[in-house]
């Protein structure tokens, strides 16, 4: 899971998810044309594709002094295979039992009330100084 984390991390970035869109529009594209379809320099392309290869998430192949990306599907399915398991082991009766829900409404209540505990306190504060002048 550790290596997961690594690719989530690494498509949280838009133009790492607009790299992968190109590519898999594409059987194998070069970096050239990968510039075609983003609009950032050679030098974040090649920081981008080394960052997608290293978690083998992209293939290189070198062909001569050119490099063509293509994505790595087993790579990916491994990816969503994971994810899937997770969802497997957990049961929905079993994670209520174990977690207790917050809704939203009980949030914002919380921090209501939080923020209405503060105010009285700053009052009853100001009056013990104007009541000691």
């Amino acid at each position: 899971m550790e290596t997961n984390s690594a690719i989530f991390a690494a498509l949280g970035d838009a133009t790492r998810i607009q790299i992968l869109s190109s590519l898999s529009a594409s059987r194998h594209l070069r970096a050239k044309d990968v510039l075609g379809h983003v609009s950032i320099t050679q030098p974040t392309l090649s920081h981008h594709m080394n960052m997608l290869v290293k978690l083998n998430i992209v293939n290189v192949d070198k062909i001569g002094r050119e490099c063509f990306y293509s994505i790595n599907n087993d790579s990916v399915k491994k990816v969503i295979s994971d994810l899937e398991v997770l969802i497997d082991d957990h049961p929905k009766d079993k994670a209520t039992q174990e977690v207790s829900v917050i809704s939203s409404d009980d949030v914002k209540k919380k921090k209501n009330k939080s923020k209405t505990e503060k105010t009285g306190k700053d009052k009853k504060q100001k009056k013990k100084k104007k009541d000691k002048k």
